[in-house]
């Protein structure tokens, strides 16, 4: 059981856990930074295989709730769906399956149909609203014994062989420090007022700025601006295609549609040079909706309504943690262009691999009906925490020896994703002669082999190991 508090560090009962709760003990194997979704799945995984989940701490910037009127949606693979029914039930979500994505290129030749069939899956993925994900994994944490804490604005602090937090009641230290949010591109401030909110349509950050809870401390972070904001909202078809996604090239960057809820509306993440963005984001409705049409074409038939818009800059983060003590996992440690929709999907594989790292190197022993090994690896090649580590004797908890396997481990998937989505944000914009043609034969020669398409979207759905 844990004590609840609030921001003022007042006791309250289980009934306060959804506001945040730390245990009486003062003293954490593990602090996670960030109680999103990729630091709520993390959080949750590692409690099922911690010989003492109390001994594991969420901290947040943000009070729970938060995100309640957060209309973003993810595009959530098949293997991050397989991963986050570990820890909620993912047949309670509201989500729109996709069975079909249509890659396509404005005004040239060239197309291709990734297709659930052809990999012998009933969706490649589901599309689910960033606050119908966040409730269930902010309810399961209440339940789990692991410590939460939230708001908390300062930022750890090494100190010794570990990390000293000030918690709203007090002062406590962790052995791990577990870096899970925070993690977004930022334009120069004069480029773009929304530059701080970076690309959260598809990747999972905050949609406005705010004050972490601790970021990586020893990082070198690598980066690119794109030179793209992103235009979001939700827009509605005539002609509605349920199942189907779509990922349209353009000169000034990609424009992506995605099914929602039932699959009548559609969200929408629009690049564009940040000019021809602001641009694009102003216009009245009836505007906004005739220049999409133009865009997008008329697979869908005419767009006939559309919501707010909201925009955000583009560019490509990449942070690395040198600390033995610490790692960077989802947007803490990268931040990607949403093309392909892969941020929110990386960073899960991130916090299953870093569970199974850490399981491992602290002993946890498997079920007897499980392999003898800290992960299972699924059908899908997946490093999946099983479900019923049982704690074994183990020595001192020492993270060091398991972050440097979970970094190796990380390395081939990352630099795929981070490569692919770099290559996609920037191929069809470049004004090089003949680049546009090229693009599209590559597009075409998907189609026509299966060869390759079936190894790329495999590699969409489950990551490269």
């Amino acid at each position: 059981m844990t004590a609840a508090f609030d921001a003022n560090g007042a006791a309250g009962g289980p009934e306060a856990a959804a506001a945040g709760a730390v245990d009486v003990a003062r003293d954490f194997d593990i602090a996670i930074v960030g109680a999103g979704p990729v630091g709520a799945a993390c959080a949750l995984l590692l409690a099922r295989v911690w010989p003492d989940p109390a001994r594991i701490l969420v901290m947040d910037a943000r009070p729970a709730g938060a995100a309640a009127g957060d209309p973003r949606a993810l595009a959530v693979s098949e293997g991050s769906m397989q991963l986050l029914a570990r820890v909620i039930d993912t047949r309670e979500l509201v989500a729109a399956p996709i069975r079909m994505v249509h890659v396509s290129q404005r005004g040239h030749f060239g197309r291709t149909v990734l297709a659930a069939d052809e990999m012998g899956v009933a969706a490649l993925g589901q599309v689910v609203r960033y606050r119908e994900l966040i409730a269930p994994l902010e309810a399961a944490l209440a339940a789990s014994g692991v410590n939460v804490a939230r708001p908390v604005a300062g930022a750890p602090v090494a100190d010794g062989d570990g990390w000293r937090i000030e918690l709203p009641d007090g002062p406590a230290r962790a052995a791990l420090l577990v870096h899970a949010e925070g993690g977004v591109f930022e334009r120069s401030p004069a480029a773009d007022e929304a530059a701080p909110a970076a690309h959260a349509a598809a990747n999972g950050a905050p949609d406005a700025p705010r004050a972490e809870a601790g970021r990586a401390t020893t990082s070198a972070a690598r980066v690119r601006d794109y030179g793209q904001t992103a235009v979001i909202c939700e827009v509605e078809p005539a002609l509605p295609r349920r199942g189907w996604a779509f990922e349209r090239f353009t000169r000034g960057g990609p424009l992506a549609l995605l099914p929602v809820d039932d699959g009548e509306r559609m969200a929408l993440v629009w690049c564009a040079a940040p000019d021809e963005a602001a641009r694009i984001a102003a216009l009245d409705d009836a505007r906004f909706l005739a220049e999409l049409g133009n865009t997008f074409g008329s697979r869908l038939g005419r767009f006939r309504a559309a919501g707010p818009r909201h925009a955000y800059a583009l560019g490509q983060l990449r942070r690395d943690t040198g600390n033995e003590r610490e790692v960077a996992i989802g947007n803490a440690a990268q931040v990607l262009h949403p093309v392909a929709g892969q941020g929110f999907n990386l960073g899960l594989r991130d916090a299953a691999a870093l569970v199974a790292a850490l399981a491992e190197g602290f002993g946890a022993a498997p079920p007897a009906d499980a392999p003898a090994t800290a992960a299972v690896v699924a059908s899908s090649g997946d490093p999946i925490a099983s479900p019923g580590l049982a704690a074994a004797a183990a020595p001192a908890f020492d993270p060091a020896a398991a972050l440097a396997r979970y970094r190796a481990a990380r390395q081939r998937d990352r630099d795929f994703v981070l490569g692919a989505t770099d290559t996609l944000a920037r191929l069809f914009t470049l004004p090089l002669p003949g680049m546009s043609h090229a693009a599209g034969a590559a597009i075409a020669a998907l189609d026509l082999l299966p060869a390759l398409r079936q190894p790329v979207a495999r590699a969409l759905m489950f990551g490269l190991r």
